[in-house]
């Protein structure tokens, strides 16, 4: 019998392989996975650079490997010794867990869209749902998405949806103690009770195990598991958005909402077929906010019968108006599918997109004007190429539109797009400087804190807290009365274990702790509140109990607001103001300087060394900036008006506080005056009994236009395209100053309008010193002149210790150089040089610094003439420019 002809070698030349004699494939895989994974952790030991590419090339050249291994592959055979050091190389799409939490997005089974009922059809663009084309897909999805398919395999199963995406996740490298889920599919508050409790009760019972009779069951159990719910983001619409629904959605560990709002335009919402109006979306805002939800709104660029102008306009309200400045947002420009309403009118030609090119500077325009507390999660729908008829015609919108603004000299200034996680990712920078910035704003008849920790030479976001001042619209009994409330607190990075600790991560590192703190003294200080409520995630419990908070509400309803009496908030004021007598131990005193300052890198985990250690603290050459005294106070009130936009004072005399104007008295202008500044007094925004006294000796009833409601905390015209600033802002700069307005001192008002700062500043120098205007419209010159003859610094003025000049003022007035103090009235796009050498060593200049988005700078000239900048607030001037350019369009 003639022996088997031996197996030939194949040949590995082009595109051939080849596998070593005696093993098969399978083997070879096996082994060459081995030795990639032993290299790495041999590399890793020694702190040498991993190049995993190459690692994979040399071992599939060995072992004759035509594919080589997955991640997925190479993660498994990881020894649990070396699983910390590889799998950071090895994670899969790490962007996913960038942010500090896995996001598991589910679906519900599909149904029909509520508003069919009261209008008789969808949305004109809207895909899906049982009567569509994509019968078997949910409301407004084609079953072609990666969710979509997930949840058509697990026949929509809540269980099985969750725990195979957590899974996967891990499987790809992930950590998974973070949970966050988003219910899509439509408006899921229109579902039947039953279904969306048994939906709800099995995401909680994917993550703790257990097998729950009913939500409550769930929830209890899903607290103390391994995996953490910390939010849960749900699909909705305005008209299901409501105080039952909101009720409702608490008790389901529901922490933040997205509401379709897709138009700023009231005919746009009725020719689209919406369901709802432009006006429920307001009020839906606001409710959902007063209850302590985030909300990120879903905006549709390209309607039809809309055009760029009014789509443009559409965002710029979006984003300005108080009735909308949502904490996040979805861009969806319109796409054209088969089966839909626009469909029909693509084909008979009434509508048509947007040419590609012109969208994407659209997208890049509406991303510049994004505030830095917006987050835009999307910007696109993520329904595959193929079944688009027309529309977008790439999948990477958003990175065709960041090029687009690189081109156009714009920036991206969204929370995403600023995240430490996100930074690290794309561009390998990590935070180094860290300071606490605060950002105030009127938002749906409330007034919003943003408190960040960022690092603002870089522009990095490591962490973020937003407080809010409820109105009277809340919906939940235990947020009536005085409270403020916390709606999201967050800090960014890549996830850290719930009980873990990594130095080179910025989670637990004491952020949110700071963060938590600030918060507090806001809301007693400031908000006047004698209780300070948090919206938690249900796996966030444990750490708010820690801070001193408990659950409150009816046990059937299990609200997820928690908060802290007045003696609690009572407690950390008394520890701020005993830090400054000296009366507290090392370690408190450290806390508040933390609260205060900003931590460097090195010091990220300072905090837990203070708290383990009671002795000597080592952290006493921790860098401390002013980041709360005088200039970043800023209220819950009609008058404080330190806006990021030029808003009529109408449109946010919010029902939480009284009209200002009752209460400064109808008596003379002395009074009336003196009214103004016991208000201002009153509501914190000055402290300083020196600037007070100034400000009631110079009555700013003589600096603003005849006719004028002089003594509304508000800016002013003067004419010329100019405003004289909101009472609040001159206090705010005089405070920043005053230490350099002493008598004898030299003071340069840049930008002096009607006078009124500069006679301030005169009153404080005195006869000894020197206070000078400089104004580049001639009028306004003349008429400040005016105005200071017949103030109280009329007698510094005649014996010429004050005078008033027309120049340009991005030149300062040399003449008179150096000053003790200078402060510019108009927003430039830097700070002048020219104004920088005016500046005398160890004096201080006040300069609002930006374009559209500004903030109020404080520059200190240090003796050896090297300056110091930090950010006191976000505001919002006219532009410093040249004298043409301002009387341009007047």
């Amino acid at each position: 019998m003639a022996s088997p002809e031996p197996r030939k070698k194949p040949n590995p030349g082009r595109g051939g392989v080849s596998i070593p004699l005696g093993i098969s494939e399978e083997e070879a895989r096996v082994r060459a996975i081995a030795e990639i994974v032993s290299a790495m952790a041999e590399r890793s030991r020694r702190g040498e650079s991993v190049d995993l590419n190459a690692l994979k090339s040399a071992a599939c050249r060995k072992y004759g490997l035509a594919r080589a291994p997955k991640l997925v592959e190479m993660i498994a055979a990881v020894p649990e010794g070396d699983r910390d050091a590889l799998l950071p190389k090895l994670r899969a799409k790490p962007v996913r867990t960038a942010s500090g939490i896995a996001v598991v997005a589910v679906m519900s089974k599909p149904h029909r869209c509520p508003h069919i009922a009261t209008t008789g059809n969808i949305c004109v663009y809207c895909p899906g749902g049982p009567d569509s084309d994509f019968e078997y897909s949910t409301q407004s999805y084609t079953g072609y998405e990666p969710t979509s398919m997930r949840a058509i395999r697990a026949r929509y199963n809540p269980f099985v949806q969750a725990r195979s995406r957590i899974d996967q996740l891990k499987r790809l490298g992930h950590s998974v103690d973070k949970v966050e889920f988003i219910l899509m599919g439509g408006t899921f508050m229109s579902l039947p009770a039953d279904y969306r409790d048994y939906f709800i009760r099995n995401l909680h019972d994917a993550l703790s195990g257990h097998t729950s009779a009913n939500v409550e069951e769930a929830v209890h159990y899903s607290e103390h598991g391994t995996t953490k719910c910390i939010g849960m983001t749900i699909e909705t619409r305005p008209d299901y958005c409501l105080g039952p629904h909101l009720r409702q959605m608490l008790s389901y560990g529901c922490t933040r909402l997205e509401i379709g709002v897709q138009s700023t335009y009231e005919d746009v919402a009725r020719d689209t077929n919406r369901g709802h109006t432009v006006a429920a979306v307001a009020d839906c805002f606001c409710l959902a906010k007063d209850a302590g939800f985030k909300v990120v709104a879903h905006m549709m660029p390209d309607l039809p019968n809309v055009g760029v102008e009014r789509d443009m306009q559409s965002f710029k309200e979006f984003f300005e108006s108080p009735a909308f400045r949502a904490d996040g947002l979805k861009i969806y420009p319109t796409l054209v599918i088969r089966g839909t309403g626009l469909y029909e009118l693509w084909k008979t030609g009434r509508y048509r997109n947007y040419p590609p090119e012109l969208l994407v500077d659209i997208v890049a325009r509406i991303l510049s004007m994004v505030p830095p507390w917006t987050r835009v999660y999307r910007v696109q729908r993520d329904i595959p190429m193929p079944l688009v008829t027309s529309g977008v015609e790439k999948g990477n919108l958003r990175e065709l539109a960041l090029a687009r603004m690189e081109d156009l000299g714009l920036k991206c200034r969204d929370v995403r797009t600023r995240e430490a996680g996100i930074q690290d990712i794309h561009h390998k920078v990590k935070p180094d400087e860290v300071e606490l910035v605060r950002r105030d704003y009127a938002a749906n008849e409330g007034w919003e804190t943003f408190l960040s920790y960022e690092d603002t030479r870089q522009d990095i976001l490591v962490g973020l807290l937003r407080l809010r001042k409820c109105g009277r619209n809340t919906t939940c009994p235990e947020l009536t009365g005085r409270c403020s409330i916390v709606r999201e607190l967050h800090v960014y990075g890549t996830a850290v274990p719930v009980h873990g600790r990594d130095a080179d991560k910025l989670q637990h590192q004491g952020y949110g702790t700071l963060l938590m703190e600030e918060a507090e003294r806001i809301a007693r200080r400031e908000h006047r509140s004698t209780k300070l409520a948090v919206i938690s995630g249900v796996g966030t419990r444990h750490y708010y109990r820690k801070l001193g908070y408990e659950l409150e509400g009816p046990a059937r309803v299990g609200s997820r607001a928690r908060s802290k009496s007045a003696t609690d908030l009572g407690h950390l004021a008394v520890l701020a103001g005993a830090s400054q007598r000296g009366h507290l131990s090392t370690k408190q005193r450290a806390r508040v300087a933390l609260t205060r300052g900003c931590i460097s890198q090195s010091d990220r985990g300072r905090l837990g060394y203070i708290r383990q250690h009671r002795g000597h603290a080592r952290s006493a050459s921790l860098r401390v900036l002013r980041s709360g005294a005088g200039c970043r106070r800023l209220l819950a009130s009609p008058s404080a008006l330190l806006l990021p936009f030029p808003t009529p004072l109408s449109r946010f005399l919010f029902p939480c506080f009284p009209p200002f104007q009752s209460l400064v008295g109808n008596g003379g202008s002395t009074d009336k005056n003196k009214g103004l500044v016991e208000q201002l007094k009153q509501y914190g925004m000055i402290k300083s009994a020196k600037v007070a006294e100034v400000m009631q000796t110079v009555d700013r009833g003589l600096f603003v236009p005849e006719g004028s409601p002089a003594y509304v905390d508000s800016p002013m015209p003067i004419g010329y395209n100019a405003t004289i600033s909101a009472p609040h802002m001159h206090a705010t700069c005089l405070e920043l100053l005053e230490e350099h307005l002493q008598p004898g001192m030299r003071a340069l008002d840049v930008g002096s309008g009607t006078g009124y700062l500069t006679a301030c500043f005169a009153i404080m120098v005195g006869l000894q010193g020197r206070s000078v205007g400089v104004e580049h419209i001639p009028e306004l010159v003349a008429s400040s002149i005016n105005s200071i003859k017949r103030s109280a610094a009329s007698s510094i003025l005649n014996e010429g210790s004050l005078s008033v000049h027309a120049a340009d003022g991005r030149k300062g007035w040399p003449e008179l150089a150096p000053y003790d103090a200078i402060h510019v009235g108009a927003a430039s796009p830097d700070i002048p040089r020219a104004l920088l050498e005016q500046l005398k060593p160890g004096g201080r200049m006040v300069i609002p610094v930006g374009n559209f988005f500004q903030d109020l700078k404080v520059v200190d000239k240090n003796d050896d003439g090297s300056v110091r900048v930090h950010s006191e607030a976000s505001v919002r001037f006219v532009p410093l420019t040249s004298r043409a350019a301002q009387l341009q369009d007047y």
